[in-house]
């Protein structure tokens, strides 16, 4: 799906959107909606529109992606340049059949010592399924190494990718939306069948 840049004059992004980013511009877009419908009810405050969206109380799991590089110079370079393929993370987890909620949110996780990066990703299961972790990061590295600087910059740096859990989301990631319950019913986004709810966590690894 093309994508035309606000700018002027006109231009189309160089990277398409897809399934998963689609359905989280959708899903912002009537969120905004949601809350400014009726502005002049009694309970309604503006700072809502930029309260930080509740992965933690939307999604169970999520993909870990860590950073780490031996400077915060090299990391700034590298993290820069991963997410620029994450394009291709996103549509590797949708052929396996997982949607994803991508956090925009960099976090630090202080208990390495190397200078990193922490990015989570809330995960919608479109069916039961494994994934091997292991095997998405390798076929994921395929693409941060396809050229020349690549793979200069992945000698000293390094990208793990893992599943986690609500417990193993970080503190600034748990805060409560005071609008969430009303958002809910308003969303157009993905919402958890019973089939979903019953078949309880994903065989991830």
């Amino acid at each position: 799906m093309p994508i035309v840049m606000p700018c002027t004059p006109p231009e189309f992004c160089v990277s398409n959107v897809t399934k998963s980013t689609f359905k989280k511009i959708r899903e912002e877009l009537t969120r905004g909606y949601a809350l400014t419908k009726d502005p002049l009810r009694h309970d309604f405050e503006w700072t809502w529109l930029f309260e930080s969206f509740p992965y933690a109380e939307k999604h169970q799991q999520f993909l870990r992606i860590a950073l780490r590089a031996p400077t915060f110079a090299e990391l700034r370079d590298w993290a820069g340049w991963v997410k620029s393929r994450f394009r291709f993370l996103i549509l590797k987890l949708e052929r396996a059949g997982i949607g994803c909620d991508p956090c925009p949110s960099e976090e630090v996780d202080h208990t390495v010592k190397e200078p990193n990066m922490v990015f989570y990703w809330g995960l919608v299961p479109e069916k039961i399924i494994h994934v091997d972790t292991s095997s998405l990061k390798e076929d994921f590295m395929k693409d941060v190494t396809n050229d020349v600087y690549g793979k200069v910059k992945c000698t000293r740096s390094d990208v793990t990718i893992s599943v986690v859990g609500l417990s193993q989301l970080p503190k600034s990631m748990c805060t409560h939306s005071v609008h969430w319950q009303y958002l809910q019913h308003c969303m157009l986004g993905y919402q958890a069948t019973s089939e979903d709810q019953s078949a309880g966590w994903l065989g991830l690894g």
